[in-house]
């Protein structure tokens, strides 16, 4: 596998201006899915991934959750918002701020951070973690990395990291908004299926 911790010097101006456009046109994606897509694709082309997860981070039980998988990934969809364990790859990279790249040695066993991908063949595992300044909004895990041009890597994490962060954000928001909305249907419901005494009847016991 190549890795470069830093940019080519020689050709590399007409594939910067590429991954920034590329970069500025996930930004602009509409939704958290389509951007969390965009992303992943974005990253598995650049490290010439064989697979990849997005997990996103929940500030309400301080946990990494898998919302999207691609390539090898066996069925993300069962896989769903299963949390990613503290020790795992993905939260170390949060942790050190920086992304992290393991390699397998021959003959080394390898705890994987889903036992759902147990049998997945792996060779390395790449996470890079999105940080919008000291809040977490995800990490994204790249198994099978044939390149690895860590420098683009962090440039390319920093400059979504703030859109991944508020598209959370108006995710979390919106689905407040969608409870909100149901409790006052539900109590508008019971106010005109009960006259007055029943309703207080109600209330008191």
């Amino acid at each position: 596998m190549e890795i470069s911790q830093h940019e080519p010097n020689n050709n590399s101006l007409n594939d910067s201006l590429s991954l920034f456009e590329r970069a500025n046109l996930a930004a602009s994606s509409k939704g958290l899915k389509e951007l969390l897509e965009s992303t992943l694709s974005l990253f598995s082309e650049l490290c010439n991934a064989r697979s990849g997860m997005f997990f996103v981070y929940q500030a309400a039980d301080n946990h990494l959750h898998l919302r999207l998988g691609m390539g090898q990934i066996p069925a993300p969809e069962s896989l769903r918002d299963q949390p990613l364990p503290p020790h795992a790859l993905g939260w170390q990279a949060i942790q050190q701020k920086q992304p992290i790249l393991h390699t397998l040695q021959a003959g080394e066993t390898w705890q994987a951070d889903l036992e759902a991908l147990n049998g997945l063949p792996k060779s390395n595992i790449l996470g890079v973690p999105f940080l919008a300044g000291e809040s977490p909004a995800g990490v994204l895990l790249l198994i099978d990395c044939q390149t690895a041009q860590l420098e683009q890597v962090r440039w390319l994490s920093a400059r979504l990291a703030n859109d991944i962060y508020r598209a959370i954000r108006l995710e979390d928001t919106e689905r407040l908004a969608e409870r909100m909305q149901a409790m006052v249907a539900i109590f508008e419901q019971i106010g005109s299926t009960l006259d007055r005494d029943q309703l207080l009847r109600t209330m008191i016991e």
